[in-house]
């Protein structure tokens, strides 16, 4: 069984800022995007990479990637204007030999070896396989007046994270009749097709860089692994 890898960086980072796009800010001497292909250098199953980009970043994505070293090969195309429209494409993308794909954020730059192995551990016994952590903070629900409707019992909530792993034919399939609809991660595409999706203990310092504070966070956690 061989695996594909989408990672998602067409996104246009509006709450970052950055006008380059925020997987090219640079970490630590750096683009963002080349620590997060790193992640993966030791999954030895993957034989395949497609990286998803804005249109016009497709040279610069192309001169990143170049530089770092790993086991599989690296396609760089143009992703949609939705995320959803990006991993569609990348599957797309796919040779007929990929049989699972896992689909992570470029903008997570720390996912940890645990994290991987545990998914693809799981592969021969689910079609969907998310990384999760556990809500802390109380969640309300509100109306579009900003009223409080319900507070939901935060111990059968968690937040969702990437990589998450499917069979391509879990995907392709659920493409078939719900990708009109608009969906968070590939995961909600799939649930909606009556899937079972399974998860898995994720990690607190799988930080998506989604404001300019995560990046000092960042930078911490990378310079603490590195020290290591």
């Amino acid at each position: 069984m061989t695996i594909g890898l989408i990672i998602t960086a067409a996104g246009q980072g509006k709450r970052f800022g950055a006008p380059e796009g925020k997987v090219m800010t640079s970490l630590l001497g750096k683009p963002i995007i080349a620590h997060t292909l790193e992640q993966f250098i030791n999954a030895s199953e993957i034989t395949q990479c497609i990286i998803t980009v804005a249109s016009g970043q497709e040279n610069s994505m192309t001169k990143v990637v170049s530089r770092v070293t790993v086991p599989f090969s690296v396609k760089v195309i143009v992703g949609g204007e939705l995320r959803q429209q990006s991993v569609q494409l990348g599957v797309a993308e796919m040779s007929n030999e990929i049989n699972y794909v896992l689909v992570h954020d470029g903008a997570r730059p720390v996912v940890k070896q645990r994290i991987i192995n545990d998914l693809l551990a799981e592969k021969e016994h689910y079609s969907a396989v998310i990384p999760v952590i556990p809500v802390t903070d109380t969640i309300k629900v509100v109306d579009e007046e900003n009223m409080v409707i319900k507070t939901p019992d935060r111990q059968t909530l968690r937040a969702v994270q990437t990589p998450q792993l499917f069979t391509v034919k879990c995907l392709k399939d659920a493409y078939q009749t719900g990708a009109h609809q608009e969906y968070t991660d590939e995961a909600m595409l799939v649930e909606g097709q009556g899937v079972l999706v399974k998860t898995i203990p994720g990690d607190i310092e799988n930080i998506k860089l989604t404001y300019p504070k995560d990046l000092q966070a960042l930078e911490i956690i990378k310079s603490n692994i590195s020290s290591l």
